[in-house]
């Protein structure tokens, strides 16, 4: 069997700036991600059998995620009330890079085919809304 070596134990951490202010995102340490983990599970409701039903609430643990991982200049974690304050396209994007440096993503096939449903509907979205894809101006003659 193959020997498992981890060189490093040193957390990700991705600089952020949001209005001016100095930000660094790092990696979900294990305390991290069982808080994480742990705060969707609360969230979620499972059938008879066992199998996930609803997710209600669940969108908050976005902001708990990225309250866990971003950090100030102090060192100290950002509330959630604060990231809460800011655009959804912050929180957003935050969040998934977030789940991507701390490999948080559930990479199941169900969880992958939504993803890929997704994709493809925000795809074809982006295409119908090109401007490329919009009549000329130019009057037929």
């Amino acid at each position: 069997m193959e020997e498992l070596n981890f060189d490093s134990v040193t957390l990700i951490e991705v600089p952020v700036t949001i209005a001016g202010k100095k930000y660094v995102l790092r990696e979900a340490d294990g305390n991290a991600a069982i808080a994480f983990r742990n705060a969707q599970l609360q969230y979620m409701h499972f059938s008879e059998d066992g199998k996930p039903q609803s997710m209600q609430g669940m969108a908050a643990t976005e902001t708990l995620l990225v309250s866990l991982c971003l950090v100030d200049e102090a060192g100290i974690n950002v509330p959630e009330q604060v990231i809460r304050k800011w655009p959804n396209r912050i929180q957003k994007t935050l969040y998934e890079r977030a789940r991507e440096i701390s490999e948080l993503d559930d990479d199941t096939e169900e969880a992958l085919e939504k993803q890929m449903q997704n994709l493809q509907r925000r795809l074809g979205k982006l295409r119908k809304d090109s401007p490329k894809n919009e009549p000329s101006g130019t009057p037929a003659g």
